[in-house]
């Protein structure tokens, strides 16, 4: 029977970065902008993924480049997406700190945060704190384009 979720893969492709490296942007946002640490990946794979470890368990967002050198960029607009929980109590604030990256013209900025989708989730309850309550939830895209989902709980 399953009984977690060890990690989750989302791609990166070779192309198009002008110079940049696109795990040292995942590095960037996902590292520095999310808070999220990296994990050391085995010897064969370094350069060509990265681990980054959720919180204080074993869970992972891995962030792999494509295995074809030609592969596009850019991710099309899909809806699936890993949902990334908080205390709602912090929501506001990566909200805001995600809308400064997203406007900062670094290359492996993100999306302006958005309620893309927000609507087909459970209502709000408990008490607002720095504008926010349980159940609040908003969506980025990454450098990529790949959707992320951020809920308070």
């Amino acid at each position: 029977m399953i009984s977690a979720l060890q990690h989750v893969n989302l791609t990166v492709g070779h192309q198009g970065w002008e110079g940049q490296d696109p795990l040292e942007l995942a590095d960037k946002f996902y590292g520095d902008i999310l808070g999220l640490k990296v994990d050391p990946v085995p010897d064969t794979m370094v350069g060509k993924l990265r681990w980054f470890r959720i919180g204080d368990t074993s869970q992972q967002i891995h962030i792999s480049l494509e295995p074809v050198p030609d592969t596009l960029v850019l991710r099309p607009q899909t809806r699936g997406h890993p949902c990334f929980v908080l205390p709602y109590t912090t929501l506001t604030a990566l909200r805001t700190k995600l809308a400064e990256f997203a406007s900062s013209g670094h290359p492996g900025a993100c999306s302006a945060p958005s309620l893309e989708g927000a609507g087909f989730v459970a209502g709000r309850e408990g008490e607002e704190v720095d504008g926010a309550k349980k159940g609040d939830r908003f969506f980025v895209r990454d450098f990529v384009g790949n959707r992320l989902e951020f809920a308070g709980i």
